[in-house]
């Protein structure tokens, strides 16, 4: 065995602490699978292997370069993935996944124990009803928009977030922040953008909106992004209010995006578990048990296959949808051509 000791320095009580971590010298590496799959997107699985907590991460030698990916459906379809650069694994023909559909990966590379992981993407069913501004921002005031949604839930138990963007000048900001002049028609890129809402239930993370106990958001606490669970509207259609605050911009009109995402079981609780054990503080050790452990779905493996659906709304201010043409979006900031 190899030994390490780490000294703990604690700010409050000045007290010095040696914590002694111990590692095996021998590891055998496993398959770390990084899959979120949604079904916007070609299937696409990530393949690593798992090296020694005190070994140093040298990423293209930890790539896993020759594995058998296959994704099923258990209804006779099968599809391969074909390795094309970097340990990413793709669809050849370009399929996606389908909502509500119940997927099975199986991995298997030379020198690895096999690994199998199960996910769906969620059928997520959600209309943007309304937007009605509330009032037009210029330099003295912030814009506000009264926005409804109608989220309805299907049977079963179902997590929930919605993430508030607006369209800033991003180049205009950084030619400025680099004493560079102006150009005509400079792009423009995404900033979350605050709201605040009634609707019982919002939390500001998936494990708050997990803990049945935790108190939700008050209406007057801005977030862009908020997590929740059909706990309290399960199988019915939710009426969710928020009023969006969009800045007053120059060089850009007020463009905004709602995106409303239905999460898998596999990736909520991977989220929650990998939230808990990056945290720290000076009550890290004090915590028990630690270290925390990162839930995976992966069979003899690590990591994660998991699914997500989601829903994007655009809107300007007039309640129109707008293109990447129309707010700039995607130009480089030195050539806006």
């Amino acid at each position: 065995m190899r030994f390490a000791i780490f000294i703990v320095l604690s700010s409050l009580t000045g007290c010095i602490s040696p914590v002694e971590l111990d590692f095996p010298d021998s590891y055998s590496p496993k398959i770390v699978v990084n899959s979120v799959f949604t079904p916007d997107s070609v299937w696409t699985v990530y393949l690593q292997q798992s090296i020694p907590y005190a070994h140093k991460v040298d990423w293209e030698e930890h790539y896993i370069l020759n594995a058998v990916v296959s994704i099923t459906d258990g209804q006779g379809m099968t599809e391969r993935l074909l390795h094309t650069e970097d340990g990413i694994y793709k669809s050849p023909q370009g399929h996606r996944p389908i909502p509500g559909t119940d997927y099975t990966l199986t991995v298997e590379a030379p020198s690895f124990t096999p690994v199998q992981a199960k996910s769906s993407a969620p059928e997520l069913i959600v209309y943007l009803d309304s937007i009605e501004e509330l009032q037009e921002p210029n330099r003295e005031n912030i814009g506000l928009y009264e926005v409804t949604l109608s989220l309805e839930d299907r049977p079963g138990d179902h997590r929930y977030s919605i993430h508030a963007l607006h369209v800033y000048p991003k180049c205009v900001e950084r030619r400025r922040r680099d004493g560079l002049p102006f150009l005509d028609d400079a792009g423009t890129g995404f900033r979350g953008s605050t709201f605040e809402s009634a609707f019982p239930g919002l939390h500001l993370s998936p494990e708050e909106a997990e803990d049945a106990s935790a108190e939700p958001i008050s209406t007057e606490v801005g977030t862009s992004i908020v997590y929740f669970s059909d706990r309290l509207f399960g199988q019915e259609v939710a009426k969710i209010n928020l009023t969006l605050e969009v800045r007053h911009y120059e060089t850009v009109a007020p463009y905004f995006m709602l995106v409303v995402s239905s999460w898998s079981r596999e990736l909520w609780d991977y989220y929650i578990s990998y939230s808990r054990s990056t945290g720290f503080d000076y009550e890290y050790f004090l915590a028990s048990p630690r270290p925390i452990p990162v839930i995976t779905n992966v069979e003899n493996g690590l990591g994660y296959f998991a699914g997500m659906t989601e829903k994007s709304f655009r809107s300007d201010r007039q309640g129109r949808e707008w293109t990447d043409e129309q707010a700039r979006l995607g130009k480089d900031c030195n050539d806006p051509n």
